[in-house]
C-alpha cells in the first residue's frame, strides 16, 4: 500500500484544500468558465522582505491547483523595486556575487514572471495630474492671513496650534492660500523625483503644514499669504527629503544648500538655527 504524505504537507494545504471545496460550491463546472472570483491583494510591499517573499509564493502555490485557478484571477498591487528587493533577499546567501548588478537584476525579473502572466506599470503623474490630487488634498481658501496675537506669554494663531501640535478639530489649521497653492504648483513642475505619488504629495503636503504652524508658534516669523516665507518652507522641506536619501558626498553639498538659504532668509543666528531644526523635526525620512 502506498503511504500519504497528506498530513505532512503543513497549515497552507489544509486551508488549500478547503479553499477547493468551497470554490467548487461557489462555481460549478457548468459556470467556471464565465465566472471567476477576483482576488486583489494590495500593501504586500509594506511588509518585510521576508513576509513579502511568503505571501508571493503562497499565491504561486495556490494557482499551481487546476480548480483553483479555473474559478480565481489574483490582482496583486505592489511597488516592483520592493519586490524586487525581496527577491534578492531571498536569494542573499546562494548568489556569490553580490556587485553583479545585471545578473541581480535578471534573476530578480526571472523570478517576476513566473510569478505574474502580466505587469501593468503605472505611468508617471504629469504636472496637472499632480496639481489635481493637491487640489483634492488641500482645503484651499483665498486670502487667509496669520497674525501672532500675545497675551500673558502665551502665543496662539488663527492656527489654534497648542504645544506645538496640530490640533486636528480646527479647520484653520489644514488651510492654505491661493499664493501657498502657486508655490506648490511651482515645485510640481521641477521636483517630479519627490512628488511623483498621491502619497508623497499628501505627505510633503502635511509635512509643510506641520513646520509652517510650529514656525508661527514659535515666533520665527508672522506668516502672510503672499510672504516668501511659504516658498522658503517648502523648499527647505524637499532639500531635507534629497538629503535624507543621498550618499555622504551629496548630503554635504545639499546641506550647504540648505545653510546658504536659510541665512539669505534670516539674519538671526536664533531664527536660524529654528527653522532648521523645525525642518530637520518634520522630515523625518
Amino acid at each position: 500500500s502506498r503511504y500519504s504524505l497528506t498530513t505532512q504537507l503543513g497549515l497552507q494545504a489544509e486551508i488549500q484544500k478547503e479553499l477547493v471545496s468551497l470554490l467548487k460550491i461557489w462555481i460549478n463546472d457548468r459556470d467556471k468558465k464565465n465566472k471567476q472570483i477576483v482576488l486583489f491583494v494590495e500593501d504586500i510591499d509594506r511588509c518585510c522582505e521576508e513576509k513579502i517573499v511568503q505571501v508571493i509564493d503562497a499565491l504561486r502555490v495556490m494557482l499551481e491547483n487546476k480548480e483553483i485557478r479555473e474559478r480565481v484571477v489574483v490582482l496583486a498591487a505592489i511597488d516592483q523595486d520592493v519586490l524586487k528587493r525581496a527577491i534578492l533577499w531571498k536569494y542573499k546567501d546562494i548568489f556569490e556575487d553580490k556587485k553583479d548588478e545585471n545578473g541581480l537584476n535578471s534573476l530578480a525579473i526571472e523570478y517576476m514572471d513566473k510569478l505574474f502572466i502580466l505587469g501593468i506599470n503605472l505611468c508617471q503623474l504629469s504636472t496637472n495630474e499632480r496639481r489635481e490630487i493637491f487640489e483634492t488634498y488641500t482645503p484651499i481658501k483665498e486670502n487667509i492671513n496669520l497674525r501672532i496675537l500675545k497675551s500673558n506669554k502665551q502665543t496662539t494663531t488663527k492656527f489654534k496650534v497648542k504645544n506645538i501640535f496640530i490640533d486636528s478639530n480646527q479647520d484653520k489649521s489644514l488651510e492654505i492660500g491661493e499664493i501657498e497653492k502657486q508655490v506648490f504648483a511651482l515645485q510640481f513642475d521641477t521636483q517630479t523625483d519627490l512628488l511623483d505619488t498621491p502619497r508623497e504629495i499628501n505627505i510633503v503636503y502635511y509635512q509643510y503644514l506641520l513646520a509652517r504652524n510650529l514656525l508661527i508658534k514659535l515666533d520665527v516669523f508672522s506668516f502672510k499669504a503672499n510672504d516668501i516665507n511659504s516658498s522658503l518652507i517648502l523648499e527647505l522641506i524637499l532639500l531635507f527629503k534629497k538629503y535624507r536619501k543621498a550618499n555622504e558626498t551629496k548630503q554635504k553639498d545639499l546641506m550647504h544648500i540648505i545653510d546658504r538659504k536659510i541665512e539669505s532668509a534670516f539674519n538671526e543666528h536664533k531664527k536660524q538655527r529654528q527653522i532648521k531644526e523645525i525642518i530637520e523635526l518634520v522630515v523625518a525620512y
